[in-house]
């Protein structure tokens, strides 16, 4: 199963996004922020997965699990 988000690195003084674990652009140097990029085609999947009887007791299921720990 693929990612439905992704952390990604902005820096507004060169206008670029990458991923890296530094708090400093690897092109300008200039500080960057962090930004959640989302994969809508991932999403919509599970999305679609949940209407189903099956997908709502898996996530159920999972939620369970979740609170358990």
């Amino acid at each position: 199963m693929a990612r439905i988000a992704i952390l990604i690195h902005y820096c507004a003084k060169c206008n670029e996004y990458f991923q890296s674990d530094d708090n400093v652009c690897p092109v300008c140097s200039g500080e960057v922020e962090s930004r959640a990029v989302i994969n809508l085609d991932e999403l919509r999947k599970v999305m679609q997965e949940l209407q189903t009887p099956q997908g709502i007791v898996n996530l159920l299921e999972s939620f369970k699990d979740w609170v358990e720990r």
